[in-house]
């Protein structure tokens, strides 16, 4: 009976996050969307590139990782990916309209991810692993992530980030860190099998170059 009630409460803790998750992923659009419509500085479109590269690998992950285990958080992880998939699309459309879609820091970004990519494959070689395998995904999916918002970092502090809303540099941080807890909740349930490894390695780096961001952001806000 105690067991029972255990899972049920870590169910529902889990339900909720989800759903708290789907407020701030329509919130962080939104909110994005709205201040784009006004200002696309300091916005990088390669970030938005590079950011659903990212997803569609970690929706992979996901995916892969139901066909190990199939658990209720999974299946929420996978859910939340897409609707990513959905927001960062809206986001890229409306820079593109905005025609401020590509200058040369996106070209540099493009540079540095091909360099992280290249990186992972040949590491993943020398270990005798390929593409296919859920670490190196891992480390992809970071070079996608985490190179591409260092770079949004340093266009900020050129060029300010007037065109970055407060919403989505907050709920930024909280998305990520509740996909990091489902993470490790799922890893403590299923065990550390190279998908969720994978998954974790690319979230971890994804949050922490985001502190980058938001604290360059913060500067050229408090200047």
């Amino acid at each position: 009976m105690a067991t029972s009630v255990a899972v049920w409460k870590k169910q529902t803790t889990t339900d909720l996050i989800f759903g708290f998750q789907v407020i701030c992923a329509v919130g962080f659009g939104g909110g994005q969307f709205l201040r784009m419509l006004d200002s696309v500085r300091g916005v990088s479109g390669a970030m938005f590139v590079f950011s659903l590269t990212f997803l569609f690998i970690n929706l992979y992950l996901a995916i892969k990782g139901y066909g190990v285990k199939r658990t209720r958080v999974i299946v929420q992880l996978i859910a939340f990916m897409a609707l990513g998939v959905a927001v960062y699309s809206g986001l890229l459309v409306l820079l593109i309209v905005k025609g401020g879609f590509w200058d040369g820091n996106d070209k540099v970004t493009s540079l540095l991810v091909l360099v992280g990519v290249s990186a992972s494959l040949l590491v993943g070689k020398s270990r005798g692993l390929n593409w296919k395998d859920p670490i190196i995904k891992g480390w992809l999916a970071l070079s996608f992530k985490a190179v591409p918002q260092l770079m949004m970092a340093w266009k900020i502090a050129i060029v300010g980030g007037t065109g970055v809303s407060g919403i989505f540099i907050l709920t930024f941080h909280l998305l990520t860190l509740s996909r990091i807890l489902l993470i490790f909740w799922e890893i403590q349930k299923v065990g550390w099998d190279r998908n969720r490894k994978g998954m974790l390695v690319s979230e971890i780096g994804n949050e922490l170059s985001w502190v980058v961001v938001t604290t360059t952001w913060a500067v050229q806000l408090s200047g």
